[in-house]
Protein backbone atom coordinates (compact mmCIF):
# COMPACT_ATOMS: atom_id res chain seq x y z
CA UNK A 1 0.00 0.00 0.00
CA UNK A 2 3.06 2.45 1.26
CA UNK A 3 4.19 1.70 -2.47
CA UNK A 4 1.10 2.26 -4.27
CA UNK A 5 0.96 5.67 -2.42
CA UNK A 6 4.21 6.58 -3.21
CA UNK A 7 3.62 6.22 -7.04
CA UNK A 8 0.26 8.17 -6.97
CA UNK A 9 2.10 10.75 -5.08
CA UNK A 10 4.67 10.91 -8.25
CA UNK A 11 2.45 11.00 -10.90
CA UNK A 12 0.10 13.54 -9.80
CA UNK A 13 2.47 16.15 -9.91
CA UNK A 14 3.79 14.92 -13.51
CA UNK A 15 0.31 14.91 -14.82
CA UNK A 16 -0.90 18.35 -13.64
CA UNK A 17 2.47 19.89 -15.28
CA UNK A 18 1.95 18.12 -18.77
CA UNK A 19 -1.80 19.19 -18.46
CA UNK A 20 -0.54 22.81 -17.76
CA UNK A 21 0.93 23.09 -20.54
CA UNK A 22 4.05 23.91 -19.27
CA UNK A 23 6.61 20.60 -19.89
CA UNK A 24 6.34 17.45 -21.61
CA UNK A 25 7.11 13.78 -20.61
CA UNK A 26 10.43 12.90 -19.00
CA UNK A 27 11.06 10.26 -21.87
CA UNK A 28 10.52 13.32 -23.91
CA UNK A 29 13.11 15.42 -22.59
CA UNK A 30 15.47 12.60 -22.41
CA UNK A 31 15.25 12.23 -26.32
CA UNK A 32 15.64 16.01 -27.28
CA UNK A 33 19.42 16.52 -28.47
CA UNK A 34 21.30 19.45 -26.77
CA UNK A 35 21.46 22.24 -30.04
CA UNK A 36 25.64 22.72 -30.67
CA UNK A 37 27.36 24.92 -29.28
CA UNK A 38 27.95 27.92 -31.21
CA UNK A 39 31.96 27.92 -32.27
CA UNK A 40 34.04 30.62 -30.09
CA UNK A 41 37.10 32.83 -31.49
CA UNK A 42 38.85 31.27 -34.76
CA UNK A 43 40.01 28.00 -35.39
CA UNK A 44 43.64 26.65 -35.18
CA UNK A 45 43.81 26.64 -39.15
CA UNK A 46 42.82 30.70 -38.66
CA UNK A 47 45.38 31.12 -36.05
CA UNK A 48 48.35 29.68 -37.26
CA UNK A 49 47.45 31.08 -40.86
CA UNK A 50 47.39 34.65 -39.25
CA UNK A 51 49.96 37.29 -40.19
CA UNK A 52 52.97 37.27 -37.43
CA UNK A 53 52.53 41.32 -37.36
CA UNK A 54 49.13 40.16 -35.77
CA UNK A 55 49.85 39.50 -31.72
CA UNK A 56 47.04 39.83 -30.12
CA UNK A 57 46.29 35.82 -31.90
CA UNK A 58 49.98 34.41 -32.12
CA UNK A 59 48.85 30.84 -31.25
CA UNK A 60 50.82 29.10 -28.05
CA UNK A 61 53.10 26.46 -28.82
CA UNK A 62 50.79 23.47 -28.07
CA UNK A 63 48.48 25.17 -30.27
CA UNK A 64 50.27 25.72 -33.08
CA UNK A 65 51.60 22.23 -33.08
CA UNK A 66 48.57 20.77 -33.45
CA UNK A 67 48.95 21.83 -37.55
CA UNK A 68 51.03 18.99 -39.06
CA UNK A 69 54.44 20.28 -39.61
CA UNK A 70 54.35 20.49 -43.54
CA UNK A 71 50.95 22.58 -43.84
CA UNK A 72 52.33 25.33 -41.80
CA UNK A 73 55.20 25.62 -44.02
CA UNK A 74 52.43 25.94 -46.66
CA UNK A 75 50.49 28.68 -44.77
CA UNK A 76 53.70 30.19 -43.79
CA UNK A 77 55.12 30.48 -47.26
CA UNK A 78 51.31 31.60 -48.92
CA UNK A 79 51.42 34.72 -46.27
CA UNK A 80 54.93 35.42 -47.41
CA UNK A 81 53.45 35.59 -51.25
CA UNK A 82 50.30 37.74 -49.75
CA UNK A 83 53.04 40.11 -49.27
CA UNK A 84 54.84 41.43 -52.55
CA UNK A 85 52.84 41.99 -56.13
CA UNK A 86 55.34 39.45 -57.60
CA UNK A 87 55.15 36.24 -55.84
CA UNK A 88 59.01 34.82 -55.51
CA UNK A 89 60.69 38.37 -56.62
CA UNK A 90 62.75 39.55 -53.82
CA UNK A 91 63.53 42.67 -54.81
CA UNK A 92 66.91 43.32 -52.79
CA UNK A 93 68.52 40.96 -55.44
CA UNK A 94 70.74 42.62 -57.15
CA UNK A 95 71.74 41.69 -60.82
CA UNK A 96 75.02 40.55 -62.03
CA UNK A 97 76.84 41.68 -65.51
CA UNK A 98 76.89 44.17 -67.44
CA UNK A 99 74.30 46.08 -69.63
CA UNK A 100 72.86 43.62 -72.05
CA UNK A 101 74.33 40.39 -70.14
CA UNK A 102 72.89 40.56 -67.00
CA UNK A 103 72.56 37.03 -65.68
CA UNK A 104 69.18 35.80 -65.79
CA UNK A 105 68.42 33.85 -62.99
CA UNK A 106 69.00 37.76 -60.95
CA UNK A 107 66.16 38.78 -63.36
CA UNK A 108 62.39 38.69 -62.35
CA UNK A 109 59.35 37.74 -65.02
CA UNK A 110 56.33 40.30 -65.17
CA UNK A 111 53.39 38.46 -64.60
CA UNK A 112 54.21 36.15 -66.89
CA UNK A 113 54.74 37.72 -69.52
CA UNK A 114 57.50 36.60 -71.02
CA UNK A 115 59.44 39.82 -70.25
CA UNK A 116 62.02 40.42 -67.66
CA UNK A 117 63.32 43.01 -65.51
CA UNK A 118 65.92 43.31 -62.51
CA UNK A 119 64.36 42.80 -58.99
CA UNK A 120 63.69 45.79 -57.78
CA UNK A 121 61.94 47.23 -61.02
CA UNK A 122 60.13 44.55 -61.86
CA UNK A 123 57.99 43.96 -57.88
CA UNK A 124 58.01 48.34 -58.17
CA UNK A 125 55.72 47.78 -62.06
CA UNK A 126 54.10 44.75 -60.50
CA UNK A 127 52.87 46.88 -57.72
CA UNK A 128 52.02 49.69 -60.49
CA UNK A 129 49.88 46.81 -62.50
CA UNK A 130 47.90 45.72 -59.41
CA UNK A 131 46.93 49.21 -59.59
CA UNK A 132 46.57 49.60 -63.32
CA UNK A 133 44.36 46.17 -63.12
CA UNK A 134 42.09 47.42 -60.28
CA UNK A 135 41.18 50.81 -62.76
CA UNK A 136 40.69 48.80 -65.99
CA UNK A 137 40.50 45.18 -65.65
CA UNK A 138 43.24 43.86 -67.85
CA UNK A 139 46.75 43.77 -66.82
CA UNK A 140 49.07 46.13 -68.56
CA UNK A 141 49.96 45.01 -71.84
CA UNK A 142 54.31 45.04 -72.29
CA UNK A 143 55.90 44.59 -75.62
CA UNK A 144 59.80 44.45 -74.36
CA UNK A 145 61.51 44.96 -71.17
CA UNK A 146 65.07 43.56 -70.42
CA UNK A 147 66.81 43.53 -73.77
CA UNK A 148 70.08 41.42 -74.56
CA UNK A 149 73.34 43.51 -76.08
CA UNK A 150 72.68 41.20 -79.54
CA UNK A 151 69.12 41.92 -79.27
CA UNK A 152 70.03 45.70 -79.06
CA UNK A 153 72.15 45.63 -82.08
CA UNK A 154 69.53 43.97 -84.03
CA UNK A 155 66.70 46.92 -83.07
CA UNK A 156 69.53 49.23 -83.62
CA UNK A 157 69.99 48.57 -87.15
CA UNK A 158 66.35 48.07 -87.95
CA UNK A 159 65.22 51.05 -86.11
CA UNK A 160 68.66 53.59 -86.30
CA UNK A 161 67.62 56.80 -84.11
CA UNK A 162 64.57 55.15 -82.48
CA UNK A 163 67.14 52.47 -80.78
CA UNK A 164 69.67 53.61 -78.14
CA UNK A 165 73.61 52.95 -79.06
CA UNK A 166 73.57 49.14 -77.99
CA UNK A 167 75.62 49.13 -74.53
CA UNK A 168 73.65 52.20 -73.71
CA UNK A 169 69.86 51.21 -73.07
CA UNK A 170 68.05 51.14 -69.96
CA UNK A 171 66.88 47.99 -71.43
CA UNK A 172 70.26 46.83 -71.27
CA UNK A 173 69.87 46.81 -67.59
CA UNK A 174 66.43 45.89 -67.47
CA UNK A 175 65.27 49.51 -65.92
CA UNK A 176 62.72 49.84 -68.93
CA UNK A 177 59.99 48.84 -70.56
CA UNK A 178 57.52 49.43 -73.94
CA UNK A 179 53.96 49.48 -73.51
CA UNK A 180 51.24 48.26 -76.45
CA UNK A 181 49.12 50.96 -77.44
CA UNK A 182 46.20 49.88 -75.77
CA UNK A 183 47.92 50.70 -72.36
CA UNK A 184 48.93 53.93 -72.77
CA UNK A 185 47.36 55.21 -76.10
CA UNK A 186 43.72 56.84 -75.06
CA UNK A 187 43.73 60.37 -73.59
CA UNK A 188 42.19 58.71 -70.16
CA UNK A 189 44.92 56.10 -69.51
CA UNK A 190 47.74 58.15 -70.73
CA UNK A 191 46.49 60.44 -67.89
CA UNK A 192 45.86 57.68 -65.37
CA UNK A 193 49.23 56.57 -66.17
CA UNK A 194 51.09 60.26 -65.93
CA UNK A 195 49.35 60.19 -62.52
CA UNK A 196 50.08 56.77 -60.90
CA UNK A 197 53.50 55.69 -62.48
CA UNK A 198 55.78 58.12 -60.76
CA UNK A 199 53.80 57.08 -57.15
CA UNK A 200 55.58 53.27 -58.02
CA UNK A 201 58.70 55.03 -59.25
CA UNK A 202 57.95 54.42 -63.06
CA UNK A 203 57.74 57.37 -65.53
CA UNK A 204 57.88 58.40 -69.21
CA UNK A 205 61.34 60.21 -69.11
CA UNK A 206 61.60 63.75 -70.37
CA UNK A 207 64.04 62.87 -73.57
CA UNK A 208 61.10 60.68 -74.53
CA UNK A 209 58.13 63.03 -74.43
CA UNK A 210 57.22 65.50 -76.82
CA UNK A 211 60.04 68.64 -77.37
CA UNK A 212 62.33 66.25 -75.30
CA UNK A 213 65.98 65.79 -76.31
CA UNK A 214 65.43 61.91 -78.15
CA UNK A 215 62.40 60.21 -80.14
CA UNK A 216 59.35 60.99 -79.16
CA UNK A 217 58.43 57.48 -77.29
CA UNK A 218 55.60 57.67 -75.35
CA UNK A 219 55.26 53.68 -75.06
CA UNK A 220 58.84 54.22 -73.44
CA UNK A 221 58.67 54.20 -69.71
CA UNK A 222 61.31 53.92 -67.02
CA UNK A 223 62.22 52.83 -62.98
CA UNK A 224 63.92 56.83 -63.03
CA UNK A 225 65.07 56.94 -59.69
CA UNK A 226 67.10 53.84 -60.66
CA UNK A 227 68.17 55.25 -64.08
CA UNK A 228 68.98 58.57 -62.95
CA UNK A 229 71.34 57.77 -60.09
CA UNK A 230 72.90 54.94 -62.33
CA UNK A 231 72.35 52.26 -59.88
Amino acid sequence: MLTSLAVATIALPLSSVVGAGTATSTSLLASTPDAPAAPVGPSTLEIVANSVEDTTTTPPASLAQAVPEEQRTVLAASRSEERTPLPGCDSDVQPTGTNGNLLKSTLCELWGSGNYLRADAAVAIAALNEAYVSEYGVNMCITDSYRTLSSQYSLKSAKGAYAATPGTSEHGWGLAVDLCPETYQSTAKWTWMKANGPLYGWDNPAWARPGGSGATEPWHWELTEAVEDGN
